[in-house]
């Protein structure tokens, strides 16, 4: 009775596996063809319904391994991810600001006839001058493209600390500042055959069964 009771779970606890096995084939599958789509994917803006701007694109889904092997081709992203103990989720992109035309009218015309054209080129700035009687025309101002990295992880304090989770967001452009920062990560449920309480009792069943042959 008890070699019965042994081999029915064992064929129970194979049937779980298999099917967990089979599960995470195609789950591996269907990210895979994600992934596909989403290095296929170009980024997309919309507006919401407070009329901001919204740009949106698909998520690559990598796994730790993966993400490795990313970092060798990546500096900004082995710098962004070097003290994170776990990364949840990391993002780069690019921004660019460029304003077409600023005219600054002096209040009173002045009196002699000029003109002087100038390009001003700064390290994350540049913009074309032109000064007359008149006044100044600001033309082609653009600010240097911010490479931005966002990183959501657990990151440490020092060694003797526990792990926080945390959000660093880094620009490469200094003119480009994050006044606020309001990161909120969802926390969702384990499934009721993830828990602790029901894992942790059927590997003693398994052990104790196991024991009984």
């Amino acid at each position: 009775m008890k070699q019965k009771i042994f081999f029915l779970t064992i064929i129970a606890v194979l049937c779980v596996l298999l099917v967990n096995n089979c599960s995470n084939k195609n789950a591996t599958i269907q990210r895979q063809e994600d992934n596909i789509k989403a290095l296929k994917d170009s980024t997309k803006y919309f507006k919401n319904k407070l009329n901001e701007t919204v740009a949106t694109k698909l998520a690559l889904q990598l796994t730790e391994k993966e993400l490795k092997e990313e970092k060798k081709t990546n500096e900004r992203l082995q710098t962004a991810l070097k003290d994170f103990k776990k990364t949840i989720a990391t993002i780069q992109s690019k921004q660019e600001v460029r304003i077409d035309t600023i005219k600054i009218p002096y209040k009173e015309e002045v009196e002699c006839i000029f003109s002087r054209f100038q390009t001003i080129k700064k390290p994350y700035y540049t913009f074309d001058l032109l000064s007359n009687e008149k006044g100044n025309t600001i033309a082609n101002f653009r600010l240097t493209d911010n490479k931005q990295d966002i990183v959501i992880g657990y990151k440490k304090k020092n060694f003797f600390s526990n792990s926080e989770l945390r959000v660093d967001i880094t620009n490469s452009n200094p003119l480009f500042n994050q006044k606020e920062i309001k990161p909120i990560i969802i926390v969702y449920k384990k499934s009721w055959y993830e828990k602790p309480q029901i894992t942790i009792p059927l590997g003693f069943t398994l052990a104790i069964l196991a024991n009984q042959l």
